[in-house]
């Protein structure tokens, strides 16, 4: 058994032999306390007495409260202690830091030979018992970086702890202070959930938490707001991106305010048909509204298309051996999907022609040689087609055609100039040209590109004898037209035998030799493979 505090001393006649007092908080109740206390003679040495004193008062005093009792002393056995007395005391009150003085004292005897005990009394200062439970906490909100915190001190407090969990995480303690009423929080931030809590101390500890408040901060604009106009020609509301806090929303259409307190995604019943409608949304929590978003997309209920956009082709060239697509891209005013087009072509100044159809943005259409300008419109929800189109223009040609003319079948060259030669029956020039050069195999070993009007391209491959194929293709605008493909095989003439003459050099004290043989279509060995040379 744990006791709070204790005093002791020697009896007078028998200075080996003690008394104790132990003194213990029993009870604790409304700010008061009770305690327990045992009285004890002790032997510390286990002497063992041959007599025994009968009935010996004693008396006890804990805090004024006087306790008196008889008791044998009697240690013939050699115990270690003889238990006097034991009690409880009525009930003290602490002081309003939960601290309580009191004083215990003892005294026994005079007991026969053993003389009196009276040990000094002692000042118990100690015992402080832990506060009460802070109530009424609140949190008003000041600004989304400030927040004001008020709760009733507790009975006992001599500090306070405050805490605060943010966005239902884990408790962080904000200050420990003097115990105090009112805290101010100096650091929160918007599109946040405060809760706070707040317990107080003294030196018997720290005392239960208070119940919790609660607070929010602005919350942010919501993102990505969406406007969609539904089968019931309403337009639903909504937002992919939702503040975490917001309990409802504020709805704008354009600079109205046209639902509040609303969840999402929401309805906007019957709009005006006539008028475009742009959203923006705002969040709301515990009354607190926080900025509003950026605008949602534009809706127009039931509403002729604008014109088509983008056609394709426009201000090109297409070839005449296969069809062209023609498209373009529908322009709802309403958000409503196409459901209808109706496209027409012709030669300019000649007749149209028209073709129709319903969800395709594109169609396949086959085109003699000549001009062509069309034009297309749509529909979408409405009725109504939209405007035509600008009117597109292109020309249909016929397929250019390329031909290799160098090398011929044989070439005795390492190197070798491509030339090849264009034909386009409407006299378009060339534009742009492709080359590659293959070896044996078919694996292309060179590729080559570029634009203009040449025919002739200086190939940088080092050529060796054996079967190899060059190709060309060219075209004018982005008509291409099939590669023109050459064969060839690369054969080298072995060289003349050289005629070696000697001259003396009566300067040079030596004889100049001099090399000569044909000037042209020789071949030289290079690391096994022979090569053509030229003006040796």
């Amino acid at each position: 058994m744990a006791y709070d505090a204790s005093i002791s001393g020697p009896y007078s006649g028998r200075p080996a032999f003690d008394q104790y007092l132990y003194v213990r908080r029993d009870q604790t109740q409304a700010r008061r306390s009770s305690y327990a206390y045992e009285v004890r003679a002790r032997n510390p040495e286990r002497r063992t007495q041959t007599y025994a004193l009968s009935n010996f008062p004693l008396a006890v005093n804990v805090g004024g409260q006087i306790f008196e009792h008889e008791h044998n002393l009697d240690f013939r056995g050699g115990q270690e202690y003889i238990t006097l007395a034991t009690g409880s005391t009525g009930w003290f009150d602490h002081n309003s830091a939960g601290e309580l003085t009191i004083v215990i004292d003892t005294w026994h005897g005079p007991a026969g030979v053993f003389g009196s005990a009276d040990p000094a009394p002692l000042y118990f200062v100690t015992d402080t018992i832990k506060p009460e439970t802070p109530t009424g906490l609140s949190a008003t909100r000041v600004s989304d970086s400030q927040q004001t915190l008020n709760v009733t001190v507790p009975w006992g407090a001599v500090k306070m702890v405050w805490q605060r969990s943010t966005d239902d995480g884990a408790w962080q303690t904000l200050a420990t202070v003097t115990a105090s009423g009112t805290y101010t929080d100096k650091s929160t931030q918007a599109n946040r959930k405060y809760t706070y809590r707040v317990a107080a101390s003294n030196g018997g500890g720290q005392g239960p938490w208070s119940s919790t408040a609660t607070i929010y901060t602005s919350p942010a604009a919501p993102t990505g707001v969406s406007a969609a106009r539904t089968a019931a020609d309403d337009i639903r509301v909504d937002a992919s991106g939702r503040p975490a806090w917001a309990t409802s929303f504020n709805i704008r259409d354009g600079g109205a305010l046209v639902a509040s307190g609303v969840s999402l995604p929401w309805t906007h019943v019957d709009p005006n048909p006539a008028d475009t409608h742009t959203y923006t949304v705002q969040g709301v929590v515990s009354g607190i509204a926080g900025a509003w978003s950026s605008p949602s997309n534009t809706v127009q209920l039931i509403s002729p298309p604008s014109p088509p956009q983008s056609l394709s082709p426009n201000g090109a060239v297409a070839p005449s051996d296969e069809s062209v697509t023609l498209s373009w891209v529908h322009s709802p005013v309403d958000s409503s999907p196409q459901s209808a087009y109706e496209l027409q072509y012709r030669a300019p100044g000649g007749a149209w022609t028209v073709l129709t159809g319903t969800t395709a943005q594109a169609r396949a259409v086959t085109l003699p040689v000549g001009a062509v300008e069309w034009q297309v419109r749509t529909k979408g929800a409405h009725p109504d087609w939209s405007p035509w189109s600008a009117t597109a223009s292109f020309t249909v040609i016929d397929r250019p055609g390329v031909a290799v003319v160098q090398p011929a079948d044989t070439w005795d060259a390492s190197t070798l100039t491509a030339v090849w030669t264009w034909f386009q029956a409407q006299g378009r020039p060339q534009s742009a040209w492709r080359v590659e050069l293959l070896d044996a195999t078919g694996t292309v070993v060179e590729s080559r590109t570029g634009s203009g009007a040449t025919a002739t391209l200086q190939l940088a491959t080092r050529l060796t004898e054996g079967a190899w194929t060059v190709r060309a293709q060219a075209a004018t605008g982005e008509v291409w037209s099939a590669w023109g493909v050459e064969a060839f095989t690369v054969a080298f003439t072995p060289p003349v035998e050289p005629v070696l003459t000697g001259v003396w050099d009566e300067s040079q004290g030596g004889v100049q030799i001099t090399v000569s043989g044909e000037q042209f279509g020789v071949a030289v060995l290079d690391e096994g493979a022979w090569y053509a040379e030229v003006g040796v």
